[in-house]
């Protein structure tokens, strides 16, 4: 709670100070132009990290916002050439964690969060492979943070939060076709004999292409493959996530929300799932 509060704080004085540069910045971005000042960078490298920090914590506890997320759409990235004094690595790693912000923000917006009326048709992501696609490529990141997904988890910090927030990405993509899968074995473990088969929602929105099991379906053997392999890729992608900071040993993780990121890592959930998962 003192960690928010400090942050909060900042996050209420940077929207003052930012206030007067706000039409500059909307310009920036609008334009998609670098930024050239060092004035506007400073402001938005501030901003970018104050709305990270107050974001991980907001995401796991429920504490009030400062109103700093309203301004998200308004800000240009920062220039990561103009900045002077840092490690390379964290220069190429800053960049790779506002990619996966937004990426996640997309996925929420696009697949579950209702169409804006005032904008039809602005969403890009409408399929599901497309989603995966636009990270697994990692020309998103520098290539000294690129992986494998077979890699071993990293054994540096920076490449931790990279790969952790990755699969986060990763396993919010997957989930619903995960649990497509665990809702049809109840259905069928307690309504087999019924002739009312319960019907499977579905967690995206209407409009977005991606594979469902058939409400026909009355055996394992009837769900679609694309299904299948989805949600191993969702099992896949929750049980990396759970030891993306295995790897560190007794270094102590330099992470915002110690407790939320040691709840995300317990392992037995995602292992109860991949044994399911391999009756397939």
């Amino acid at each position: 709670m003192e960690s928010f509060a400090f942050i909060r704080r900042a996050s209420h004085k940077l929207q003052v100070i930012m206030r007067p540069s706000l039409d500059k910045m909307r310009r920036i971005k609008r334009n998609n132009e670098f930024i050239q000042e060092t004035k506007y960078n400073h402001l938005s490298l501030a901003f970018w990290t104050c709305l990270q920090l107050e974001s991980d914590l907001i995401a796991e506890m429920p504490l009030p916002p400062s109103g700093l997320l309203s301004y998200e759409d308004d800000m240009p990235h920062p220039n990561m050439s103009l900045l002077e004094g840092f490690d390379q690595r964290i220069l190429d790693s800053y960049p790779g964690q506002l990619y996966l912000r937004t990426h996640l923000n997309s996925i929420h917006r696009m697949f579950y969060a209702p169409e804006d009326p005032a904008k039809p048709g602005k969403d890009k992501f409408r399929n599901v492979y497309v989603v995966s696609d636009a990270v697994s490529g990692m020309h998103w990141v520098a290539p000294s943070f690129a992986f494998r997904e077979d890699d071993p988890p990293a054994d540096d910090i920076l490449a931790a939060r990279l790969r952790a927030k990755y699969w986060g990405a990763q396993v919010i993509t997957y989930r619903p076709f995960i649990r497509q899968i665990l809702q049809f074995s109840d259905s069928l473990k307690n309504h087999a004999s019924s002739p009312n088969f319960p019907s499977l929602s579905s967690e995206f929105r209407q409009d977005i292409t991606a594979p469902a099991i058939h409400p026909k379906a009355r055996t394992h053997g009837d769900i679609d493959p694309q299904v299948v392999e989805l949600a191993k890729k969702g099992v896949t992608a929750l049980i990396e996530s759970t030891r993306a900071f295995h790897g560190l040993g007794d270094k102590r993780p330099i992470i915002t929300n110690v407790f939320g990121t040691a709840h995300a890592c317990v392992l037995p959930p995602t292992n109860c799932l991949h044994f399911k998962l391999t009756t397939f």
